[in-house]
């Protein structure tokens, strides 16, 4: 019963774990088609959006909201590590309850190590981030392969 629990719990976790690299990746791609459509605009000196703008209206900003969701997709990468570190409580609690997981757990795993490897990739190769984000999305990253490391453990 507590076998497969834990396996249950360690698919879910790799299933939002990888929900949660695609939404990484899906951030760096916005942040990039941001960068490419300033410098467009600023080498065909298009129109700034400040003068179009009527008096009352209502301003955004992209970099904030791709700054909201870098932090909620850091948490989510805490709270993910904080639910492996109480599964491997569990674990210690119950030594001689062997986990032994399915070919499918397995092949998950084998997913989510190449996705955080696309991940830290896009990371390191990105040269249209800017420093502030960069920063994030390494943190963000060393979170990811930790934990990878962590599950490894299991």
């Amino acid at each position: 019963m507590a076998c497969s629990k834990a396996e249950d719990l360690i698919n879910q976790l790799i299933e939002a774990t990888l929900k949660l690299l695609d939404f990484g990746l899906n951030i760096i791609d916005a942040l990039r088609v941001q960068k490419l459509l300033t410098v467009r605009n600023q080498k065909i000196g298009l129109i700034s959006d400040d003068a179009c703008l009527p008096e009352c209206s209502l301003r955004f900003s992209l970099n904030f909201d791709l700054m909201m969701f870098n932090k909620l997709l850091r948490n989510a990468c805490l709270r993910a590590r904080a639910t492996l570190n109480e599964l491997r409580v569990c674990r210690l609690r119950y030594p001689n309850a062997p986990l032994v997981l399915e070919p499918k757990t397995k092949a998950k795993f084998q997913k989510l190590k190449k996705k955080i490897q696309d991940f830290d990739d896009a990371v390191r190769s990105d040269k249209m981030l800017a420093r502030r984000d960069l920063r994030d999305f390494r943190e963000i990253s060393i979170i990811f392969s930790q934990l990878e490391h962590d599950l490894k453990l299991l």
